[in-house]
């Protein structure tokens, strides 16, 4: 329930300068951040971790803010103030992105007006956190953009994050066999209770040949990468003729790869890049079937995110650095006291 009255202050990580997230990021107080035209105030629930968040603090995120900035690009909470949107009260519950630099890892975050969505009452608070970019991604790359087809063989890269993940179950609900690609016993194992049909475990695999041998010789219809820089051309040479390679982010980091595009043209091969938030800008009524689509398998059960842990906001920084070094598996979210959260059942898990 939204706070009858504001506080003057709330805790907050912030960057005064940029630069690496362990060097630069302090937990503070300090004023609420102040809605400008089109923008809304949350009181946050929860917040996702994400890349992003890391990049945004060393300044190379592609939506960049100055300093002194709050991280935090994910957001579950209560309207509290602003802009509302039509339909949408103080106190009701949404999920969103946050306005650059003044996110959710504090106690009150700013989301653009226009790019709010409810929370349905069957969604809890941590659950819309945890799900809401990375599904949205997966939903926009593979049904949208790479036009994903009941039958298809789809290639996920990283399939032991949360990205990734939620690929694979994005993929399986509608009818495409997946081929989960992940490093190490524990993310397998991730990516094979996510759905997929065949796991392929890179470090001790030849990729490209184990999915040759899957799909009878044809090769992959679509390949789902989000790591990079140290995938991408294992995931284009995995393709079969006329298959779609859907670039996602470069979780792996250091620079761009390059696309070779004799090979491209040789194999007739399409090269997809995906920025969500662009794409949301782009096309905002098909993002908001998507978010009734995912809502839908939310709420039933179909899609669940898998959620590595959650943690207080003292530990936002501490859950960060943990993504950067590539030993999570599903994904942290930051939680307020008071934010509502159903674990699965042990079963499940």
């Amino acid at each position: 329930m939204v706070p009858t009255s504001l506080p003057d202050t709330h805790r907050r990580w912030q960057a005064d300068q940029l630069g690496d997230p362990a060097a630069v990021l302090r937990l503070g107080t300090g004023p609420l951040p102040v809605p400008g035209p089109g923008e809304t105030l949350v009181a946050v629930q929860a917040a996702g971790v994400n890349f992003a968040d890391g990049l945004l603090c060393e300044g190379s995120y592609q939506h960049p803010a100055d300093p002194p900035l709050t991280p935090g690009i994910e957001v579950a909470g209560v309207v509290a103030g602003g802009d509302l949107p039509p339909g949408v009260a103080a106190g009701a519950r949404v999920v969103d992105t946050t306005v650059p630099g003044r996110g959710a890892w504090a106690g009150y975050a700013l989301a653009r007006t226009a790019h709010l969505f409810p929370v349905a009452d069957d969604v809890d608070d941590v659950t819309a956190a945890a799900s809401h970019v990375v599904f949205q991604t997966a939903w926009v790359a593979l049904v949208i953009r790479a036009r994903l087809q009941p039958g298809d063989w789809v290639v996920v890269q990283g399939a032991g994050g949360a990205t990734g993940g939620a690929a694979v179950q994005v993929a399986t609900a509608l009818g495409a066999r997946v081929i989960a690609v992940a490093g190490g016993r524990a993310k397998t194992a991730a990516a094979a209770a996510a759905g997929a049909e065949v796991v392929l475990d890179h470090r001790s695999v030849d990729v490209v040949a184990a999915v040759g041998e899957a799909t009878g010789g044809r090769g992959a219809d679509v390949a789902y990468d989000p790591v990079g820089a140290a995938t991408l051309e294992t995931s284009r040479r995995s393709l079969g003729t006329g298959g779609r390679l859907v670039v996602v982010g470069f979780a792996s980091g250091g620079p761009a790869p390059q696309i070779p595009a004799n090979k491209l043209l040789v194999r007739n091969h399409d090269a997809i890049g995906v920025a969500w938030p662009a794409w949301r800008d782009h096309d905002p009524t098909g993002v908001a079937d998507a978010q009734r689509a995912i809502d839908t398998r939310l709420a039933n059960g179909t899609f669940r995110p898998d959620i590595a842990g959650v943690r207080p906001l003292d530990e936002a920084l501490d859950a960060l650095v943990d993504l950067r070094a590539g030993t999570t598996v599903g994904k942290w979210v930051i939680a307020q006291p008071g934010a509502s959260h159903t674990p699965p059942a042990a079963a499940d898990r």
